[in-house]
C-alpha cells in the first residue's frame, strides 16, 4: 500500500518545572514521534527542550520570539485566536512586547504559521502541574492547550496517571 511522505504535525510543550522523570519520557516521545510527525514546540527550558532533545532538525518546528512570523497576517491570526481564549480579566496590551510575542507564538505551536504550514496539529502532548487550564499557574502552556481544545485537538497531559501509563506502555517502558 502507498505510504504518504507528507508528515502531520504534533505539538509538544509544557512546564519549565517538569520533573526529570517526565522529561526523560518526553525525550523518548519526541524521538519516536519524529518518524511520522513534525514536532512543534517553543524551546523553553523543561518540557519543550526535553521533547526537542533527540529530534532531528528537519523533524521539528520551533517557535520562539526570535523566529516569530511578524507579518501582519500571522500577527492578526494569532491575536484573534488568543483573544478568543484569553482570560477576560487580563489586559493583553499591558504586557511587555516580548511577553506578548511569547503568548502569540503559543498559537503558532498549535495552528502553525504561513512561514511553516497552516495545518493544525493532530494532537498536543504536554506536562503541566494539573489539568485545570483556567488556572494561571499552568503558565503559557495554557494558551496552547486552550487553543488546541477550541479546535478539537486532543490534549494528552502526562500529569494524568492514565495518560502517563498509556504513554509508558507505548514506549515499552512499563
Amino acid at each position: 500500500m502507498y505510504k504518504s511522505l507528507v508528515k502531520s504535525y504534533a505539538t509538544c510543550i509544557g512546564s519549565r518545572r517538569t520533573p526529570i522523570e517526565i522529561c526523560n519520557i518526553m525525550s523518548l516521545i519526541g524521538e519516536r514521534l519524529q518518524n511520522k510527525y513534525i514536532l512543534r514546540s517553543g524551546a523553553a527550558i523543561g518540557a519543550d527542550q526535553a521533547f526537542e532533545k533527540n529530534v532531528k532538525p528537519e523533524n521539528k518546528c520551533i517557535y520562539t520570539v526570535k523566529n516569530f512570523d511578524y507579518s501582519q497576517e500571522n500577527y492578526d491570526l494569532c491575536y484573534s485566536e488568543l483573544m478568543s481564549i484569553w482570560d477576560k480579566d487580563l489586559n493583553f496590551d499591558l504586557y511587555e512586547k516580548y511577553n506578548q510575542i511569547l503568548l502569540l507564538r503559543d498559537i503558532n505551536q498549535v495552528l502553525g504559521s504561513k512561514n511553516t504550514s497552516l495545518e493544525k496539529s493532530k494532537f498536543l502532548i504536554c506536562y503541566t502541574p494539573h489539568e485545570n487550564y483556567n488556572k494561571r499557574d499552568v503558565g503559557g502552556s495554557r494558551i496552547a492547550i486552550r487553543c488546541a481544545l477550541k479546535h478539537g485537538i486532543k490534549v494528552h497531559n502526562l500529569v494524568n496517571p492514565e495518560t502517563l501509563k498509556m504513554v509508558k506502555t507505548w514506549l515499552n517502558i512499563v
